[in-house]
């Protein structure tokens, strides 16, 4: 241990093992292409978090003879701000969630393009026009959740009554007040990481109660990082559904799918399937405005009819065949890519910021420690007491 020239303490060798440590922590991100590769990162971000909390106790508890003698001069942290700081990197690394949503018309497949996409029926499908309200879909243990309109939560035990709960002929005979407002399914997905919800939303047009369903589509299409539009061969795209893709440059969408889920003859011949891709390309191009750019407009042919019995099925080939393959892969690479990388920048800020903080703390601390006119400070104000202690017992043994 350093000593002063006034035999105190300079610093200790875990406040200097302190110092070095807050100057290696290294904060910045790596570059990421999959949801296995964020979660490698996020575990990273939130062991550096413990670092720093670890070294930020240290610090707070950790303190030579010296800077007891230097006080209030010596160095301090604000109350609370590393803490405060790293509880809203540790929120962001595993609470904030990216939303994708899948939009369109009534009975364009949305709902079964939802299920091959997680390879489980959660969103219920009818030949009539289905759901009623937004159903979300997240990676975890299984778990079913109604929400209603006075905002209590309902833990449903099947999966299925769940589904059936979101439908709009159960809906029509819930009394006011007490109507399902969202559908929460949570199950097991591989390729979804924690963090990333699917959303399927009420068909835009339909007749039953056009006003509500808009309504409700809407306020999700307000929080998604990326859309899903799901058009139908036939028809291809509608004006409803063109209208809602001039709305995305307002709303914030960062990236839009452009999905025609193919009916099953349209779907076995290939030219027809080429031919309806190029034209809705050309009407998206042309009728979207500043919603989706030109040179950024691709169509995903698929059969989520087919998708979802191979999901069911297991079977790779089949529904990579289906064309869901290219849309959850081109789905994931984005969201990797850049959604997900934009959470962990925002965490990311706050860690470096706990960082800095820290070092400057101790930093500042060790610059007190060493400062030869502090010292000299301490070691006059000790003389002064010396000498005065000494003159009192010199008086006692004279008398």
């Amino acid at each position: 241990m350093a000593e002063s020239r006034a035999g105190l303490p300079i610093a200790s060798e875990s406040q200097t093992t302190c110092v070095r440590s807050a100057k290696l922590i290294g904060v910045a991100t790596v570059g990421i292409g999959t949801f296995e590769q964020y979660g490698r990162e996020q575990s990273r971000l939130l062991g550096v978090c413990s670092e720093i909390e670890g070294l930020a106790n240290e610090f707070a508890t950790t303190r030579t003879r010296v800077e007891s003698e230097l006080e209030p001069t010596g160095a301090t942290m604000p109350p609370g701000t590393v803490t405060t700081m790293l509880a809203e990197a540790r929120r962001r690394l595993t609470s904030s969630t990216i939303e994708v949503g899948v939009f369109g018309n009534v009975k364009r497949g949305k709902s079964t393009l939802v299920n091959a996409l997680v390879g489980r029926a959660v969103s219920s499908t009818s030949v009539t026009p289905e759901t009623a309200v937004p159903v979300w879909i997240e990676s975890g243990e299984f778990q079913s959740m109604v929400i209603r309109e006075d905002g209590s939560i309902e833990e449903v035990a099947d999966a299925s009554v769940a589904a059936e709960m979101a439908t709009q002929r159960h809906v029509r005979k819930e009394l006011p007040g007490r109507r399902v407002v969202r559908v929460v399914q949570q199950l097991p997905i591989s390729w979804v990481p924690a963090g990333l919800r699917l959303v399927d939303t009420p068909g835009l047009d339909d007749p039953n109660d056009a006003a509500l369903y808009e309504e409700l589509t809407l306020a999700e299409l307000d929080r998604v990082a990326a859309a899903v539009f799901v058009f139908c061969s036939p028809p291809g795209p509608a004006g409803e559904e063109l209208r809602l893709l001039r709305a995305l440059g307002e709303r914030g969408v960062d990236k839009a799918f452009l999905v025609c889920n193919f009916y099953p003859d349209h779907w076995s011949d290939q030219d027809t399937r080429h031919q309806v891709s190029e034209y809705i390309e050309s009407v998206v191009s042309g009728a979207a405005g500043g919603g989706v750019r030109p040179d950024d407009v691709r169509v995903y042919a698929v059969s989520a009819r087919d998708g979802l019995a191979a999901a069911q099925r297991g079977s790779p080939d089949d529904f990579a065949s289906s064309g869901m393959e290219a849309l959850r892969a081109d789905l994931e690479r984005f969201l990797a890519a850049d959604a997900l990388p934009r959470l962990l920048s925002a965490a990311t800020q706050r860690v470096r910021a706990a960082r800095d903080v820290l070092l400057d703390a101790v930093l500042e601390r060790k610059q007190i420690l060493t400062n030869p006119h502090l010292l000299d400070s301490v070691r006059e104000t000790r003389e002064r007491e010396l000498a005065d202690s000494r003159g009192r017992l010199a008086a006692l043994v004279s008398d």
